[in-house]
C-alpha cells in the first residue's frame, strides 16, 4: 500500500501544472483513511463520534479548498490563455 502511495506520489508531481504546496495538503486525507480501514479490517474497532467529527471537518475543509482554488484559477484565466 505504502509502496503504491508513494509512486502515486511521485506520478502526481510529474504532472504539468501541479503545486506541491496543494498536493501536500492532500497528506491530511491518510489518516481519514486510516481510520476507516481499520474500522473495516479490525474486528471490534468502532468510530467514536469524536473521531467521525474531526474526518468530517477535515475531508470538508479539503474539499471546500479544493473548490475555491480551482474557482480562483477559473477566475483570473484570460480568454487568450489555454
Amino acid at each position: 500500500m505504502s509502496a503504491f502511495a508513494f509512486s502515486l506520489w511521485f506520478k502526481l508531481l510529474q504532472r504539468p501544472g501541479v503545486k506541491v504546496s496543494e498536493l501536500n495538503l492532500w497528506k491530511f486525507i491518510i489518516p481519514v483513511v486510516g481510520a476507516i480501514l481499520s474500522w473495516l479490517i479490525v474486528p471490534g474497532e468502532n468510530p467514536e463520534w469524536l473521531t467521525t467529527t474531526g474526518m468530517i471537518i477535515i475531508t470538508g475543509s479539503l474539499i471546500l479548498f479544493y473548490f475555491s482554488t480551482r474557482e480562483v484559477k477559473a477566475d483570473h484565466k484570460t480568454p487568450d490563455s489555454k
